[in-house]
């Protein structure tokens, strides 16, 4: 018998690694080593430092490097991948806060199931395309001796996690559900016991 709190804990703790991922400046962190010059992004502003730090629109970081402005449309694609992210598991947790208020129709644990298991995928697969892009840029900035290469994005580690506790959170529910339709555990996610 699973303990009907856990998977709400999960779903709530997915959803706030993943809002602190989407606010840490990690999702790309590009170092200058010849002036000492490191650009860090999050998905929502950057920071440039030197000797102190400052935050920078996307727009200024861009001027800075000497590129077009139209290349910093790049970032929304993972924006609204992750805070769609947070809002499924948001709704995914809500749903199950419905189930046990009352209504007993194992469909909403299933809805909870199937948001929990898209949630996660989502921000695995940006993670993943995060990493790989950092990892390739490397390779390719290596081979032509750039002045820059791309650290570690951290901001990953966070959202990874997230990810990661979402599917967990997904199984979780729907071997309460199992138990729920078998009928050995009616009362798993009764709110108020009698």
């Amino acid at each position: 018998m699973i303990n009907s709190v856990i998977p709400l804990v999960l779903g709530i703790c997915a959803a706030i690694f993943i809002a602190i991922a989407a606010f840490i400046p990690g999702w790309f962190v590009v170092e200058y080593p010849s002036v000492t010059n490191r650009l860090y992004f999050s998905l929502f502003y950057g920071l440039t430092c030197s000797t102190s730090c400052q935050i920078s629109t996307y727009y200024e970081i861009y001027q800075y490097n000497n590129r077009q402005s139209s290349t910093i449309f790049w970032m929304i694609e993972f924006q609204v991948e992750v805070m769609l992210s947070v809002v499924i598991c948001t709704i995914g947790v809500i749903i199950l806060f419905v189930y046990r208020k009352g209504n007993r129709t194992h469909r909403l644990l299933l809805a909870s199931v199937i948001l929990f298991v898209i949630g996660g995928l989502l921000i695995l697969v940006a993670c993943g395309r995060i990493l790989t892009a950092t990892l390739t840029a490397n390779k390719n900035l290596h081979t032509k001796n750039a002045d820059h290469y791309y650290d570690f994005p951290f901001s990953l580690v966070p959202a990874g996690i997230g990810g990661i506790v979402q599917i967990v959170t997904a199984i979780l529910v729907h071997l309460i559900r199992g138990e729920v339709i078998k009928g050995n555990n009616p009362d798993t996610f009764a709110f108020y016991r009698s």
